[in-house]
Order: C-alpha cells, then sequence, then structure tokens
C-alpha cells in the first residue's frame, strides 16, 4: 500500500512543490528501499517504481525501469558497506543517486539516439538540493527518529 501510494505521490502534484523543481519521490522511495532494505528491496523497489514511471510518464521507454532498477540494487549494495546509523549516509546517497540518474539519463539518450549532445538537465543543481533536504526529513521521519525516542525513552 506504501509503494502504491509513493507511486501516486511522485506522479500528482507534490513533485512540482518546491517552487517548480520537479522531486524525484520514486528515487527518494528507491533509494531510501536500498539503503535500509537491502539489495533485494532495493531491486524490487527500483523495477517497480521505473516500470510504473515509465507506464504512467516516461519520455524514453525503458530507461527509468533501467536506471531505477541499477540505482536501487547499488543502494542495496552500499547498505553492505556503510554504517546505517550514519544521518549523513540517506542524503549523500540521495544526492549522489540524483547524479548518477542525471548521467544515466543522458547517456541512455545519446546512445538510443533521441537527444543529440549530452547534457545535464538545467534545473540539476536545485534538484540535487531538494533531494538533499527531502532525504534529511525523509530519514529523521522513518528511521532516526524511532531510534532518538527509544533513547530518550531509556535515559528517563
Amino acid at each position: 500500500m506504501r509503494v502504491l501510494g509513493l507511486v501516486f505521490l511522485g506522479f500528482g502534484g507534490l513533485v512540482f512543490l518546491a517552487w517548480g523543481i520537479p522531486l524525484d519521490l520514486l528515487l527518494v522511495g528507491t533509494v531510501f528501499a536500498g539503503l535500509f532494505g537491502g539489495v533485494r528491496w532495493g531491486g524490487a523497489t527500483g523495477l517497480i517504481f521505473g516500470a510504473a514511471q515509465d507506464l504512467l510518464g516516461g519520455t524514453y521507454p525503458g530507461l527509468h525501469l533501467l536506471t531505477k532498477t541499477l540505482l536501487g540494487l547499488a543502494a542495496g549494495t552500499a547498505e553492505k558497506h556503510f554504517f546505517r546509523d550514519n544521518p549523513l549516509l540517506p542524503p549523500l546517497a540521495l544526492a549522489a543517486a540524483t547524479l548518477i540518474q542525471a548521467f544515466l539519463y543522458g547517456l541512455g539518450g545519446v546512445l538510443a539516439g533521441w537527444k543529440r549532445g549530452f547534457c545535464l538537465p538545467v534545473d540539476f543543481w536545485p534538484v540535487v538540493f531538494w533531494h538533499i533536504a527531502v532525504g534529511i526529513l525523509v530519514s529523521w521521519f522513518l528511521y532516526y527518529r524511532g531510534r532518538w525516542r527509544q533513547g530518550w525513552k531509556r535515559e528517563s
């Protein structure tokens, strides 16, 4: 149910909430599924979100499916090598995933002949900034807030 809710939020009005900058909430969900669920959850979530994005609004067929799946698998692999309790990991992983996704979109567009030249989108850096901000908020509400409450209850 949460997956469907995130898919609908990703295509709804919340994607342009931050002053006209398109937030990719499906990328946020994919990276968080990989970081906190492992390789299988990250890959499966990336596959589902990428397929949904291709079916509902993809401009280049199969490119969202490929990039989201690869990023989910990479985030799941990173979960094994990094300390999960590091509060900087989710926002920085989202920034890296945004950079890699933009690079893969540009490369895929050039290789498939959909684009003439490789360039990053005009709104790339504001999107990275807002993905970092969303990563901080989502990681606080989904993971660190509960851990903070548990530690707080133990001390009192």
